[in-house]
């Protein structure tokens, strides 16, 4: 996916998970201390996507994402560094990875944040994603795809 505008080319491209964990590493409220490895082990098993968001050719942030089951999908850590916040590079990854989505053939996304993440609280509700009830400290959130390909939000019909 790309856009140009008259100042910038934003373009999402699929990266590698080493690509994600660099730039993960200069987002300084993702910094979980973990080591590549962790991030491997997590999608080892699983079909997963790594995107990588840039501008004008500068890596500016990531979405990475694996399934749960066939027809599941968690959309797992992404972010965007400080220096290119503002500019809709979060919702653009954000578009790019549910196309894919849907492209594959999954029906649900999953995905989880919490409070300490405002932003991207209204982004996926804007983005017509349902709160899941009663999760404790983390924030679930998830968008469905009906079999007429319309998308939903609701999660029981």
């Amino acid at each position: 996916m790309v856009i140009s505008t008259l100042s910038r080319t934003m373009q999402t491209r699929e990266g590698s998970l080493e690509e994600a964990i660099a730039l993960l590493c200069d987002i300084p409220e993702l910094q979980q201390g973990e080591a590549l490895s962790y991030y491997a082990a997590r999608v080892a098993d699983h079909p997963h996507i790594v995107l990588i968001a840039e501008i004008d050719g500068q890596p500016a942030g990531f979405k990475v994402g694996y399934a749960l089951s066939c027809d599941h999908f968690y959309s797992w850590v992404g972010g965007v560094l400080p220096a290119y916040r503002k500019r809709g590079i979060a919702q653009f990854l954000l578009a790019a990875q549910e196309e894919w989505v849907w492209a594959n053939g999954y029906q649900r996304i999953t995905v989880k944040t919490s409070h300490q993440f405002p932003a991207m609280v209204a982004m996926l509700e804007k983005n017509a994603y349902s709160r899941l009830p009663d999760q404790r400290e983390k924030l679930v959130y998830c968008k469905t795809k009906t079999a007429s390909g319309l998308l939903s939000s609701r999660i029981n019909g």
